[in-house]
């Protein structure tokens, strides 16, 4: 394989209805990788309403991938959706911070931790 499809790899669970969560393996620092994964994003915001974008597998992204996050946050609120991003190394935590993507979206340790807490946040 080559290009994109062999440095990174997305995979789609729905575990409830309205809820898509888009988990990505691989290293986000290729210019042709991150494009890939928000294609598959931007596939599940017309479809789901809360689209939580899984780096638990991903040690390593770059300034390119924040930005286009903030873009996928947009579009997430022109269409109606939240985007919810889990992240579980410290270093991808650390720069979701730094760039303030974390006051735009909610970052969890774990994609299972926000699917808990958009069912609880269900339940009458």
């Amino acid at each position: 394989m080559t290009g994109a499809s062999a440095v990174v790899d997305v995979r789609l669970h729905a575990p409830i209805p309205d809820v898509v969560v888009v988990r990505v393996s691989g290293r986000l620092d290729d210019g042709a990788a991150a494009p890939v994964l928000v294609r598959r994003v931007d596939q599940q915001l017309g479809r789901a309403r809360h689209v939580v974008i899984d780096l638990q597998d991903v040690q390593f992204l770059d300034w390119q991938f924040l930005e286009l996050l903030r873009a996928a946050h947009t579009r997430a609120v022109a269409v109606g959706a939240q985007l919810h991003v889990s992240a579980e190394h410290q270093g991808v935590r650390r720069l979701l911070r730094s760039s303030g993507l974390d006051q735009l979206v909610q970052v969890c340790p774990a994609a299972e931790m926000v699917v808990a807490g958009l069912i609880g946040a269900a339940r009458p």
